[in-house]
């Protein structure tokens, strides 16, 4: 089990360590957005705007994927007209002129996510998935 090093036992090793710091993180996302739904107004507004981000595959050259994030204009409860770009960026362009329903911190207004569970909770809910399989499969590994 842990007894001189081997590649097995740093294989398994490392599976374990990247699994908790996934799961680590997924935790942190998961209060992190805990505090933001605590302190978060919800509203609608408007697409006004859309950013293209465009990446590159590094696996496969020449492989470009485009991400578009809708650029929302609002108005916060003390009547500010806002304009703040959504965290979420997707493979087709959002229509201008859509109304979405946001989340944003009253404190820092462009600070702003889509109140949808994609919005909100999709990467919490990877991240400690994700991070608690591989550390599962990490001390399974480690204890067998």
């Amino acid at each position: 089990m842990f007894g001189g090093p081997s590649s097995t036992n740093i294989g398994e090793l490392v599976t374990f360590l990247v699994g908790l710091t996934f799961l680590l993180a997924g935790f942190w996302l998961f209060f992190r957005t805990l505090a933001f739904l605590g302190v978060a107004k919800q509203t609608t507004g408007n697409v006004v705007d859309v950013e293209e981000r465009v990446s590159e595959d590094p696996d496969t050259v020449g492989r470009v994927q485009e991400y578009y994030h809708a650029i929302i204009e609002f108005t916060t409860a003390d009547g500010a007209t806002v304009r703040a770009k959504s965290q979420i960026g997707y493979g087709r362009p959002p229509r201008i002129g859509d109304t979405v329903s946001i989340l944003y911190d009253p404190r820092r207004p462009e600070d702003i996510r889509e109140a949808t569970f994609t919005g909100t909770w999709l990467f919490p809910s990877l991240t400690i998935g994700i991070g608690g399989l591989a550390t599962l499969i990490g001390v399974l590994l480690l204890l067998s």
